[in-house]
C-alpha cells in the first residue's frame, strides 16, 4: 500500500509540475496496481481528466471515463465522470450528437440532480448546433418550464431568440423557410421577452445586438444602428459592433441618395 500511496503522491507532484505525460502514466500504475482501492479508483479518474483537459487525449480520456461508470455505477465517482464525459463531448469536442445523447441519458438518470438545468440547457443548445430548431425550442421551453427560477432559465430565453435569428437563414428543408421576414419579427419577440424578464442581465447586449441584426434583415436599418449605438461600450467584441455601425451607416447613405 505504501508503494502505491507513493506512486500517486508521485503522480501529484508531476502534475503540479507540469509534466502532464508522465503524471498520466503515475496515475495509470497506480489504478493498475490498486484497481479496487481509493487511490486507485481516484487515479484513473485524475488519469483521463489530465488528458482531456492538459495533452488533448480526448478519445482515451472518454474510455477511462466510461470505465468508470461502468465500474462505479451511480456512485459519487461515477456521476464525476459522467458529468466529465459530457463535458468533453460538448465543450472540447464540440461533438453536438454524442453530447446531445449524454445529456439525455444522464437527466433520465438524475432529472432532480443541482447540475439539471445546465445539462438541459446544453440539450438546447446540441440541438440547435445541429439545426434541429424545433427540438431546440422544445428543450428550452422544458427548462423554462421546469426551473423558471434558475440562471439556466434566463439564458433559455435568450437562446430561444438566437433560434429564430439563426433560423432566418432560411436552412434547407426547414418549415420555417417560406416565411422570411416574419422568422426575423419573432426573434425580435423572443429577444424583447428576454429583456423584458431579465433587463439587468449581463448578456443583455447580446439580447440587442441579435435584435439589431434582425432589424437589418427586415431593412429597418435606423432601428438596427440605434440599438448598435446602445451597445457599443458593452457587447463583447466591441469591434464587431464597430463594423456593423459603420457598414449600415454606409447603406443608410446610398439608400438616401
Amino acid at each position: 500500500m505504501d508503494s502505491v500511496k507513493n506512486r500517486y503522491l508521485l503522480a501529484e507532484k508531476l502534475w503540479s509540475e507540469g509534466s502532464y505525460s508522465a503524471a498520466v502514466l503515475e496515475f495509470d500504475r497506480v489504478s493498475r496496481r490498486d484497481p479496487e482501492g481509493d487511490l486507485g479508483r481516484r487515479a484513473m479518474l485524475r488519469s483521463a481528466m489530465t488528458q482531456t483537459l492538459f495533452l488533448k487525449e480526448h478519445a482515451e480520456a472518454i474510455k477511462k471515463l466510461s470505465r468508470i461508470v461502468e465500474r462505479e455505477g451511480e456512485s459519487d465517482l461515477g456521476w464525476e465522470a459522467q458529468k466529465e464525459i459530457g463535458e468533453v463531448y460538448f465543450s472540447r469536442l464540440e461533438s453536438w450528437s454524442a453530447a446531445l445523447t449524454h445529456y439525455q441519458q444522464i437527466l433520465k438518470k438524475r432529472p432532480d440532480a443541482p447540475e439539471a438545468p445546465e445539462f438541459q440547457l446544453r440539450v438546447g443548445k446540441c440541438h440547435l448546433s445541429r439545426w434541429a430548431f424545433d427540438s431546440a425550442l422544445e428543450a428550452f421551453d422544458l427548462l423554462i418550464k421546469r426551473w423558471p427560477d434558475s440562471e439556466q432559465s434566463a439564458l433559455a430565453m435568450l437562446e430561444r431568440g438566437n433560434v429564430w435569428l439563426i433560423r432566418g437563414e432560411q436552412r434547407p428543408g426547414d418549415r420555417f423557410a417560406s416565411q422570411g421576414k416574419e422568422v426575423y419579427r419573432e426573434a425580435i419577440r423572443q429577444y424583447e421577452v428576454f429583456l423584458k424578464h431579465h433587463p439587468g442581465h449581463s448578456r443583455a447586449s447580446e439580447a440587442l445586438f441579435g435584435m439589431a441584426s434582425a432589424y437589418e434583415e427586415l431593412e429597418q436599418l435606423e432601428q438596427a444602428v440605434s440599438l448598435y449605438e446602445r451597445i457599443k461600450a458593452s457587447y463583447p467584441i466591441p469591434q464587431a459592433v464597430q463594423i456593423k455601425l459603420h457598414r449600415l451607416n454606409e447603406r443608410i447613405t446610398r439608400r438616401s441618395r
